[in-house]
């Protein structure tokens, strides 16, 4: 097999949140890191008296939760503004992903309920800010979202 020329850089992508899935923010400008994304399968493993192996079975998919870096502003609009909004309200929100910026006829992933209805993520965790006195870095703030699965869709 030949090698792929289709490969996309990792540092350029969308991340836009919805407290209602219809008015959407993209707070891409502001997030630094989405890391996380792995889904794990519940699994068992029984034992009989018969047999030398494992019988492993699969259940259901556990839920994501993924990690979003952020850049500290007091800027409306932004992550860090918007999440703690809705983090401090305990409002739940819809969440999109696009590889491609959300360009059209490029996949975008949406946190849905597996089955390709979108659910809103519970912000299960807020990190408002770090200081570190010996660092030229800009002001960090981080996120972590729960939800069931991830959907792709053709963004239109």
């Amino acid at each position: 097999m030949a090698q792929t020329t289709s490969a996309l850089p990792r540092g350029s992508y969308q991340v836009e949140l919805s407290d209602d899935n219809s008015t959407w923010i993209d707070v891409s400008g502001s997030t630094t890191t989405v890391s996380g994304m792995e889904q794990a399968r519940k699994t068992g493993e029984t034992y009989t008296a018969q047999g030398d192996a494992a019988i492993i079975t699969s259940g259901k998919r556990e839920p994501l939760n993924p990690t979003h870096d952020t850049v500290y502003t007091e800027t409306s609009g932004e992550s860090f503004e918007t999440v703690r909004a809705y983090f401090e309200a305990g409002t739940p929100v819809y969440v999109r992903y696009s590889p491609l910026l959300g360009a059209s006829g490029a996949k975008r992933y949406f946190s849905s309920n597996g089955e390709g209805t979108a659910v809103a993520a519970v912000i299960s965790n807020f990190s408002y800010f770090e200081f570190e006195s010996d660092s030229g870095d800009s002001i960090a703030s981080s996120y972590d979202l729960m939800f069931p699965a991830l959907t792709s869709e053709t963004v239109a």
